[in-house]
């Protein structure tokens, strides 16, 4: 980690000034009081509600729910950071609490709308008044075969919070409370996962190799806890997606997203096929690392005369000139979200790893949290997240109930910012090894988010449907994701058997069931509207604002469009393989001039 960043935190307070606040339980006495109220003023009488009334309705709830996502922000936010304080985590149980019975207040507005007449929803949907609501709406009525009885529903939101929430919780907790002694120079060091992981771009092979074995045997030896968790938050999204009718386990994600499960297929299929390049790739980064063998350790390894580190103050400088560089806007979102200190960075014990971005409700600006250890990567993870707030920001005229990205266009603009940040760093640099490091570094990135969430989607799929039979050992996973990263990297990386673990550090299969590929689904779509930005320059972007604007006002498809894009054509997808390929392309003339 470098050191100018260990001052980095977030300022909470817009939220609120302390986990003590008091302000805290009386919005939540606020939010259950106002629900109870909307329950009696609306219960079992939508269907004659007229338009007006039933807009005003959706502001009610709406004011009902801001208070509690920002009450949830904040203590999600602060638990993020802290993850073994006890005081955050009795916070985080008792919300959890209130916004289960909450949400059983308000079930029957969903349920309702759900079982309008078809005359009427389309009334509803033509309506000027309702047209900030009209998707919702039109979604409600179109899903409304998949939810079960108000008691029934209520229920399972009773159920969750010690069942799947309970499991999902304790996974956090407990892989964030694993530490790692290693052994480097003839010092002997405890470090973080964060840390561990990026062991990973060290220069010597040793090290990365006996940082994963590390690692992935901690992992190993968990495996009765880990394997249990996975098990049965498995068997408990299953068992409530048969009770729905769900056709397939990916369905309930892809009917919530409003896509197709053809139009995801193709996407898998597309990239799946398209594995031939991950091979092509790393057995060009081989003869550079002039490595006797490869192994998946070595993956990220740096290449030669690699620039080790930046500073935090170095990466937000390249990070906010190339947003500049771009559109104004751009850079003065992301310039925000330093100056009112919105970003929280440095490593530190017990702080749940990797990065995201905290956009909870329209009126309150985003948060980002970092584990900044001054690789060059960290300056992608840094352009990526500014991506997700910058969404955000641009999303915010949305009302609260479409204000969060829709989820297959959830990355389009981390990732194009990712692809702002990469090309104005080539445009600036005339060194041929600079260049050849830096392409090396974005195929790498590429395949991280596509090639490879591709598998742990295969592998997702593959997991449900044995689930389904029965309870899973630890080397059934195994087996099965040994399998899939076969079929990636074949035999272009050697896979050691500590790799097989792999599978139960990813925190997604146990947080958000088949949200992975929605990485995937940005990465290729932005590699797309990225040509499309340097075909048509300056001229393009305010149709891309325009998209990220649009936040779930409509269905994907119809978004998608506006920056011309078709996301149900196979042609569409093979743009962005044909794309990757020039990468390589590139690459391999350099190497060889």
């Amino acid at each position: 980690m470098t050191s100018d960043c260990k001052n980095v935190h977030w300022d909470l307070s817009d939220l609120y000034s302390s986990e003590k606040d008091p302000s805290i339980q009386k919005d939540l006495n606020k939010c259950t009081e106002k629900a109870k109220n909307f329950q009696k003023k609306y219960k079992n009488k939508l269907n004659s509600c007229t338009s007006k009334e039933i807009t005003q309705a959706f502001k009610e709830l709406e004011t009902l729910f801001n208070p509690l996502y920002k009450v949830s922000q904040y203590a999600s936010l602060r638990y993020s950071i802290e993850t073994q304080n006890d005081t955050l985590k009795a916070l985080c149980s008792h919300i959890d609490d209130i916004e289960s019975e909450i949400s059983n207040l308000t079930l029957f507005f969903s349920l309702e709308l759900g079982k309008l007449s078809k005359e009427k929803v389309n009334a509803l949907t033509k309506d000027p008044c309702l047209k900030n609501y009209h998707y919702n709406i039109l979604r409600e009525h179109q899903t409304a075969k998949y939810n079960l009885s108000e008691e029934e529903e209520k229920i399972i939101n009773l159920k969750d919070v010690t069942g799947m929430n309970g499991y999902q919780n304790l996974y956090g907790e407990l892989t964030a409370s694993f530490s790692f002694e290693i052994t480097i120079d003839g010092k002997k060091k405890t470090l973080t996962g964060p840390e561990i992981r990026n062991l990973r771009y060290h220069h010597d092979q040793k090290v990365r190799q006996n940082a994963m074995e590390i690692f992935f045997s901690t992992y190993k030896e968990n495996k009765i806890v880990v394997t249990h968790l996975f098990n049965h938050i498995f068997k408990d999204y299953n068992t409530e997606r048969k009770l729905r009718g769900y056709k397939h386990p990916m369905s309930i994600r892809n009917i919530s997203n409003d896509l197709p499960d053809k139009a995801v297929d193709t996407l898998h299929d597309v990239t799946t096929k398209s594995n031939t390049l991950v091979q092509r790739y790393y057995k060009l980064k081989k003869k550079l690392l002039k490595l006797k063998k490869m192994t998946l350790a070595d993956i990220y390894a740096p290449l030669p005369d690699h620039k080790k580190t930046f500073s935090y103050k170095e990466s937000k400088s390249i990070v906010l000139d190339s947003f500049y560089a771009f559109d104004k806007e751009f850079g003065d979102i992301a310039n925000m979200m330093f100056e009112e200190n919105r970003i929280h960075a440095p490593v530190l014990k017990g702080k749940r790893g990797g990065a995201f971005c905290s956009g909870y409700t329209p009126d309150i600006n985003p948060y980002v949290m970092l584990n900044f250890l001054g690789k060059p990567r960290d300056i992608s993870t840094m352009s990526h997240e500014l991506g997700h707030a910058i969404h955000d920001v641009l999303a915010s005229k949305q009302s609260l109930f479409n204000y969060h990205p829709i989820l297959p266009l959830a990355e389009t603009a981390s990732v194009f910012s990712e692809m702002i940040t990469t090309d104005f760093l080539l445009k600036n640099i005339t060194d041929k090894q600079t260049k050849i490091i830096m392409l090396c570094e974005k195929l790498e990135d590429t395949f991280a988010t596509s090639h490879r969430q591709n598998m742990f989607s295969e592998f997702e799929k593959a997991i449900h449907a044995k689930s389904s039979e029965g309870l899973l050992s630890a080397d059934d996973f195994c087996a099965t994701y040994k399998t899939l990263l076969k079929q990636v990297f074949k035999d272009s990386v050697e896979i050691t058997d500590e790799y097989q673990w792999e599978w139960a550090t990813i925190p997604h299969f146990v947080d958000y069931p088949f949200y992975v590929h929605a990485y995937n689904f940005g990465n290729l779509l932005v590699f797309s509207l990225y040509q499309q930005y340097l075909e048509q320059g300056i001229s393009f972007i305010p149709k891309l604002k325009e998209c990220l604007a649009a936040g779930s006002s409509d269905n994907p498809q119809k978004i998608a469009k506006i920056v011309d894009a078709d996301i149900t054509d196979q042609k569409f997808w093979n743009k962005s393989i044909i794309y990757i390929e020039g990468m390589i392309n590139e690459l391999e003339t350099l190497l060889s001039s």
